[in-house]
């Protein structure tokens, strides 16, 4: 065992990525105890809300993830060529909300990974993996008046490992070669993936289908944001298993009605469908309340104590507003 000591914080994460990527280029492996990769014969831990320690098993599990095999790095100092780093990269295309009177690009509907960049920059403004790019990379843009540039290359992935290394290359190649640190745009599918299996916490409830005592999801919602933010995610149970639902554009309805209803003030809601193993999901995020917590309709404050829901109390809502 070896390290190195990173005095400026903000670098970790792109110095992690550049090793990681020295790594594959030197070695052409993918290394092994990375990713949510574990060493064959042993499991891993679950979130600390969750209590699970990795330990020895009797075999292996069938789903190891292998990593990125196909790939092989090459020419990772010009960011902007049509085979960075080893990827067959489409024609960078030209993309201006202005100019498309509101209307979203299109591009494939698959798996791959993208990039994208000011018309007259000379870096990557992000680079990321995607489980539909049409859908994916038009939430990247930023709605203003640059004209941006888009690329991307159709590549399908295996595991949440695989996606997690390749979003770690793109980074790793792009800090090498520019020295500018780019917003890594993660698999969305494999995100949420992750935060299920990870179980309930302070920002996360899971709820297999609404509740028969509706209002309970707005108190839930509310209490995610006055402990920071965070997503409800409706199809999966609080073991993690995700089940799904059946009518989801009826459940959207239910949950926007409710927190218009029960709430006395706009909330920082944000709608997504998400459809794993072919199970839909609706992810309800919520941003942190800043300047306020938000309170449910009859004035009570809730917030997140790790996986559960409390009222908040004078001491704590004091101390709020003292601030």
């Amino acid at each position: 065992m070896s390290y190195y000591k990173i005095d400026d914080i903000e670098k970790t994460d792109v110095l992690r990525d550049v090793y990681l990527t020295f790594y594959r280029l030197t070695t052409s492996q993918s290394p092994t105890g990375n990713f949510g990769r574990m060493f064959s014969g042993y499991s891993k831990s679950s979130s600390s809300e969750r209590d699970i320690r990795g330990q020895k098993v009797e075999e292996s599990p069938n789903d190891h993830p292998i990593g990125t095999r196909s790939l092989t790095i090459q020419n990772i100092t010009d960011v902007f060529s049509d085979n960075w780093i080893g990827f067959d990269w489409s024609n960078g295309e030209q993309h201006s909300p202005d100019n498309l009177g509101g209307l979203s690009h299109s591009y494939p509907s698959k798996s791959g990974v993208f990039r994208v960049w000011k018309s007259e920059g000379d870096v990557l403004e992000a680079v990321g993996t995607a489980r539909d790019l049409n859908e994916e990379i038009a939430t990247v843009i930023p709605d203003d008046k640059n004209n941006w540039k888009v690329s991307y290359s159709c590549k399908g992935f295996q595991s949440r490992a695989e996606t997690s290394e390749v979003e770690s290359i793109l980074s790793g190649a792009h800090y090498i070669a520019t020295k500018a640190v780019t917003n890594v745009v993660e698999n969305r599918e494999y995100q949420i993936k992750n935060i299920i299996e990870n179980g309930e916490s302070e920002e996360t409830e899971l709820k297999q289908e609404m509740p028969e005592q509706a209002d309970v999801v707005v108190k839930e919602l509310l209490s995610i944001a006055n402990s920071g933010g965070g997503q409800l995610i409706l199809g999966a149970r609080d073991n993690s298993e995700i089940v799904g639902l059946d009518n989801i554009k009826k459940v959207k309805e239910r949950v926007s009605n409710l927190i218009e209803g029960n709430t006395k003030t706009r909330l920082p809601i944000n709608y997504e469908n998400v459809s794993i193993n072919a199970n839909d999901l609706l992810v309800v995020s919520i941003n942190g309340a800043e300047d306020h917590p938000f309170a449910f309709k009859d004035g009570k404050f809730y917030r997140r104590n790790g996986p559960q829901r409390t009222k908040m109390s004078g001491n704590e809502l004091q101390e709020w507003f003292s601030e």
